[in-house]
């Protein structure tokens, strides 16, 4: 008899405290959320097409053809880039989240729950390096001088899974990769593929040096999230919260630039600007799930979802839209350092746009890339 009632005080608290925590995500506090990841989306629609643009950076205006040459000029290898972003929006919605469900914990203390864990997604920084990776490979031209270089990375097969039309997929995407050793302790993962195209107007001839033109393109498919489980023990029965946060995006970049190199013994110095045209969608997702031992079936979800693109927001997908009056400026400059056949090369990029428009930019976009090529 004793257990009954216990099982009986067990359940009647775990569905009046879930009862009220149903209650308490109010319109007020889920707007709070909203506000926090369309923040965000505001930043990733500047830092991603930027982004993008770095993972194919070569020290050299044109790297020479492959027909007619004496040899054949072509290379490949890594490329290592990183732009800054404010991730406070992000943050601030995940700590709302976190919050509303950790004032709810203190009716379980008050009615002699034993042992309680705060809802806790980990370190997110105001600030990150928003990563970007890829292989890329170069290609000399035929006849006349041009060259051609590609580049593509996946992170996470499950990346080719999310959907941003259907918000759930955002949240049932395996973590892969996680950040917690540069302080953010959620997961970034996306899947890249681009190229470009690029023609030799002066080819280096003493003080002269090689000038290049051409034009680019890439996509980018990426997921921001964080995830954490928390339990709890009510009278011995153990009551378990899921909370997910995700926010995915895909980006279509199309960019005109170019690009002036000079060898110097053995190093490259080189400059260029670039005009970015993009096509960005955002969506993002959140979910509470929480359940009980003891009472199985009385399980209480709350979640919601939104889209943001460049014509606005919205509560559901919406597919983005090339901003012709969007199109970021870009300058960047660095140095190659010529080892037998690698090349090391280190760049530096600014949007330019950040610095005068205060009204889409939080603060000044920048980026920097690290290649490691291999070429003849």
């Amino acid at each position: 008899m004793k257990n009954i009632r216990k099982y009986i005080l067990t359940a009647v608290l775990f569905t009046a405290t879930l009862s009220v925590f149903a209650q308490m995500l109010t319109s007020d506090q889920k707007e709070t959320i909203s506000n926090g990841l369309n923040d965000f989306a505001k930043e990733i629609m500047v830092a991603a097409p930027e982004a993008a643009t770095q993972m194919n950076v070569w020290a050299d205006a044109h790297i020479g053809n492959l027909f007619p040459s004496i040899h054949p000029h072509l290379g490949g290898g890594l490329s290592l880039g990183g732009t800054a972003i404010n991730m406070t929006g992000f943050k601030a919605a995940a700590n709302e989240i976190a919050d509303d469900f950790n004032n709810v914990t203190s009716l379980w203390t008050y009615f002699g729950a034993d042992h309680l864990d705060d809802v806790d997604f980990g370190d997110i920084p105001d600030k990150f390096v928003f990563p970007s990776v890829s292989l890329d490979f170069r290609l000399g031209g035929f006849g006349i001088p041009f060259d051609i270089g590609i580049f593509a990375i996946m992170t996470n097969p499950n990346i080719f899974a999310v959907k941003l039309d259907d918000p759930s997929t955002i949240l049932n995407m395996s973590q892969a990769i996680t950040f917690d050793l540069l302080g953010f302790d959620g997961s970034i993962d996306y899947f890249s593929i681009g190229g470009d195209f690029r023609i030799r107007l002066l080819e280096e001839n003493g003080a002269i040096p090689a000038v290049s033109i051409g034009a680019g393109y890439a996509y980018t498919k990426g997921l921001v999230k964080v995830h954490t489980d928390q339990k709890q023990d009510i009278y011995g029965t153990q009551q378990t919260t899921s909370i997910d946060l995700g926010f995915g995006f895909q980006t279509q970049v199309l960019y005109l630039q170019a690009q002036v190199s000079k060898d110097l013994a053995i190093a490259t110095l080189f400059a260029g600007t670039r005009g970015i045209l993009s096509n960005t969608a955002c969506d993002w997702n959140w979910n509470i799930d929480t359940r009980n031992s003891s009472t199985p079936s009385a399980t209480v979800s709350d979640s919601d979802s939104g889209s943001v693109t460049a014509t606005g927001l919205s509560d559901t997908h919406k597919d983005g839209k090339w901003d012709f009056s969007g199109i970021q400026p870009q300058v960047y400059a660095g140095c190659g350092l010529n080892l037998w056949k690698m090349q090391l090369t280190m760049s530096l990029c600014a949007d330019i746009r950040s610095l005068f428009d205060k009204g889409n930019y939080t603060d000044f976009i920048w980026s920097g890339a690290l290649g490691i090529h291999f070429k003849i």
